[in-house]
């Protein structure tokens, strides 16, 4: 993959600990609704709910939805309460079972919902419907992926990229496959792909910062990591990476400003707990300065711009 260009890329939750994610992407997906539809949704007959009666007590048990309208149920799934919209959803793919935006969006509300297996299916019998869909197949991607079943993400991604390579997105996801997969170098050079498209992408710079951080290239981590700080410095997550590698080469001192950040950002980050109090035992010893973060991060931006005219010499 590496020289690859942007125009020539058709040919074509990271599995590295905890703080390896994807759930922003997830869920500007999830929020994103559907672009592909084999058949327009009716926006006749309001949902109508029926209680079911007990054959044993003859009293009404919960509710069941009947007559539902894609319309009611995205509305549903909009509101958050994704568990309903999945059996919403699952009584209009019946009434709809040709509607690639009906299993679709069962499936987005399934994985919402935390029910992976039928996530999967929905999504799959979506893809069968609208292949040519990159939401389909990268979102099937990334659930298969929080399965742990990378090399069957892989074919569906590759299949996103073919159909769109100018999309980061699905150049992070494939990254986090390879990541998975433990393909190092095929991971670095998907996320690199994806920062020439979108050099905020914030999410990437995380995973690829922790691909560094897995090869044991610190310094290497460090540049990504602080800019994605930078750009999104109340994640808990890219504050406790950041922290790890200013520890490994180190850098207490920031090391600590960055655990103390993640224990800010969210107070339930054991990792990040821990990894501040171990901080705090060593620089009672050893006081020192903290980096030049802002530096970091610009040392990082120039390198991405490195990248692109490399690309661009490549053509």
């Amino acid at each position: 993959m590496r020289g690859m260009t942007t125009a020539g890329a058709v040919a074509l939750s990271v599995l590295l600990g905890a703080c390896g994610d994807d759930r922003d992407a997830q869920a500007r997906a999830a929020e994103g609704g559907m672009v592909v539809a084999t058949s327009t949704p009716e926006p006749s007959a309001r949902t109508a709910i029926t209680p079911v009666v007990s054959t044993v007590t003859g009293t009404p048990s919960e509710p069941r939805f009947t007559n539902v309208t894609y319309a009611d149920a995205e509305s549903v799934f909009r509101k958050g309460h994704y568990g309903e919209s999945a059996e919403m959803f699952g009584v209009y793919v019946e009434s709809n079972p040709a509607n690639a935006s009906g299993h679709y969006m069962l499936g987005l509300s399934a994985w919402k919902s935390g029910d992976h297996e039928r996530a999967e299916a929905s999504l799959r019998r979506a893809a069968d419907l609208s292949g040519e869909s990159v939401k389909i197949r990268t979102n099937l991607g990334r659930v298969l992926l929080e399965r742990g079943r990378a090399t069957d993400a892989l074919p569906h991604l590759e299949k996103a990229v073919e159909l769109e390579p100018l999309s980061h997105e699905v150049w992070r996801v494939m990254g986090n496959a390879y990541a998975q997969l433990g393909r190092s170098i095929d991971a670095i050079d998907a996320y690199r792909q994806a920062l020439m498209l979108n050099d905020h992408d914030a999410w990437t710079m995380n995973n690829y910062g922790l691909v560094l951080i897995q090869l044991g290239r610190y310094e290497d981590a460090l540049l990504p990591l602080a800019r994605a700080v930078e750009l999104v410095p109340q994640s808990a997550t890219f504050q406790n990476n950041l922290g790890t590698a200013l520890e490994r080469v180190g850098e207490l001192e920031g090391a600590r400003t960055a655990f103390d950040a993640a224990v800010e950002a969210d107070s339930t980050h054991s990792k990040a707990a821990a990894n501040l109090e171990r901080v705090e035992r060593r620089l009672a010893d050893t006081p020192m300065d903290a980096p030049d973060l802002a530096a970091i991060a610009r040392r990082f931006v120039e390198e991405m711009r490195e990248w692109i005219g490399e690309d661009q010499h490549d053509c």
